[in-house]
């Protein structure tokens, strides 16, 4: 991946880039919390903590499922644990990025590739 991280994950778990959510449209519009709700549950795997590209999640009936880095995924209602990272805007002023460390567990779907 070319891109810096802003924290490396241990263990199984994936780090997330959370889908950014606009709370109004362009045209003004207030979006409902239940709407902003469920899209706030959607993001971009960005790594896993064992380092690999790809990773099989195990479930409690012995099935797997496999997910990749650059995978846009649903998770869990409130899963995991939220990194605000420093970063630079593209005028120079401080912009804070938001990350999710969860446990792969807490993804429940995969989105497929918009062709």
């Amino acid at each position: 991946m070319s891109e810096k991280l802003p924290v490396t994950p241990i263990g199984p778990v994936a780090l997330i880039k959370p889908l950014e959510v606009k709370e109004t449209t362009p045209g003004g519009i207030q979006l409902p919390d239940q709407l902003l709700q469920k899209i706030q549950g959607k993001g971009t795997i960005l790594a896993f903590g064992s380092g690999l590209e790809n990773q099989t999640i195990k479930w409690d009936d012995n099935s797997t499922s496999t997910v990749k880095v650059g995978q846009m995924v649903v998770m869990k209602p409130h899963s995991g644990y939220e990194v605000l990272h420093e970063g630079l805007s593209e005028v120079g002023t401080t912009k804070w990025e938001t990350y999710l460390i969860i446990r792969l567990t807490d993804i429940i779907a995969v989105q497929p590739n918009a062709s």
